[in-house]
């Protein structure tokens, strides 16, 4: 009888600190979840502030985009651009033969992606755009 208490009371101890060892597990567990879910709620609100404002951006752009004076813009710059492309680019057309531009694309108002081709050769350049008061003055980024 002795023997079976003494048994039973060795396993009870063993249940009871691997009931405790568990619980000091589950604790640190929940403690890094709670830490989880505080950095995944700041990621979220970083996530929320950034959408704001792309969207404040967008109704920016969507309202310059559709303003009469910045379409005249683009037009007069597409047709400067156009006009001069072989003397904005560094580079030299083969066969002595003369740039075209073949896409012109406004990333902003002020920063053009511009493809052009000699019938030989196809470029690519990204071209910042300053307008002064007389003309248009282009220079090559990339």
């Amino acid at each position: 009888m002795d023997k079976t208490f003494n048994i039973i009371l060795i396993i009870s101890l063993i249940a009871t600190i691997c009931l405790g060892l568990y619980c000091y597990i589950l604790q640190g567990d929940i403690f890094r979840n709670e830490i989880m879910i505080t950095e995944l709620k700041e990621k979220a609100s970083q996530l929320d502030r950034s959408i704001a404002r792309y969207e404040t951006i967008h109704q920016e752009i969507k309202f310059i985009s559709e303003n009469p004076l910045y379409i005249d813009y683009k037009k007069e710059a597409v047709l400067h651009l156009e006009n001069n492309i072989s003397k904005i680019v560094k580079s030299e057309p083969s066969f002595e033969g003369k740039w075209v531009t073949t896409k012109i694309d406004f990333i902003t108002p002020f920063l053009v992606y511009v493809e052009y081709e000699d019938g030989h050769i196809k470029e690519k350049s990204l071209v910042r755009i300053t307008k002064t008061p007389k003309k248009y003055l282009f220079e090559v980024i990339l």
